[in-house]
């Protein structure tokens, strides 16, 4: 009985051990679409990052764009200084969704796409992508 013993400690352990794993990928499988959650801190790369992803996930009653039709774009680029703590920075033109549609005569935004492009965290691009009509 006293060798029974340890085998069965070791089988608990190994259970105990699948559980807590199946537990922290369920969680993390959870929280990979929930803006803020792991996904989104997953792609703050140190060095360089660039991504591009819907601006928005309720696309409950969106058409799916022609084919062949081209989204409008607008791209702001913001360079920070880096060597002091002052925060300063530069950014150049909008992303603002308004303001791109109706400088191009757009009625009705259906989605948007954003993408972004970071280098050290010093040089930073984003581009807006609309499509409407």
């Amino acid at each position: 009985m006293a060798t029974e013993a340890p085998g069965r400690v070791r089988r608990a352990r190994r259970a105990l051990l699948a559980l807590a794993a199946a537990a922290l990928v369920l969680s993390a499988a959870a929280c990979a679409f929930v803006p803020g959650g792991i996904a989104d801190r997953a792609l703050q790369g140190r060095a360089f990052k660039h991504y591009r992803r819907p601006l928005t996930v309720a696309l409950n009653a969106t058409p799916a764009p022609c084919p062949g039709s081209k989204p409008l774009r607008s791209c702001t680029i913001r360079i920070n200084e880096p060597f002091t703590r002052a925060n300063a920075s530069a950014e150049w033109n909008s992303t603002a969704i308004g303001e791109l549609g109706k400088s191009h005569g757009l009625k009705k935004v259906y989605f948007a796409d954003v993408e972004i492009t970071s280098i050290l965290g010093i040089y930073n691009r984003t581009t807006i992508y609309l499509y409407g009509e």
